[in-house]
Formats: structure tokens, sequence, C-alpha cells
């Protein structure tokens, strides 16, 4: 008897993709501004508490890189670039 299974990791435990949403972060800002981001500032706002929301995370760094972008702008080629 066979049966099929469908798992799903909503909490990253079978399979960490948090490197995947950090790297498409930096590639968001490269692609509004120019700029090369680091992991480590990445995470300097994160640890800072309240940005869980990696669309969010890339529009306040774009703002901190003093560019105007809309947000809606900004999700639209974090997908774009992060769905491939």
């Amino acid at each position: 008897m066979s049966r099929e299974v469908i798992v799903f990791d909503m909490d990253g435990v079978l399979v960490d993709v948090s490197g995947s949403y950090r790297e498409t972060i930096r590639q968001t800002v490269r692609h509004f501004t120019g700029t090369e981001i680091s992991h480590e500032r990445i995470q300097e706002l994160k640890n800072a508490g309240g940005w869980t929301n990696d669309w969010a995370v890339a529009h306040r760094l774009i703002q901190d890189l003093g560019f105007q972008v809309r947000y809606e702008d900004v999700v639209a080629k974090f997908q774009e670039l992060f769905l491939g």
C-alpha cells in the first residue's frame, strides 16, 4: 500500500532558506541603488526588531541610501528576483 504525502515546512526547520531571502534583499537593493549591501547590514536591521518582512527590509535599506522607490515596485522586483 503506497501513500502520497505532502510536507509543508512553514518555519524553516526542514530547509533553511533564510540565506536565499537575504541574497534577494541584496539584489533588490542593488537593482534600485547600484549599491552593494552587506549581509551584516541586513542582520543589523533585523536585530533592531520589527523587521520580519523582507520586502520592508529591502525598502528601508533603499530609503536609507537616499532613494525614493515605491514599496510596490520593491515587492515586484523582489518577487521577480526570488522566483526567477
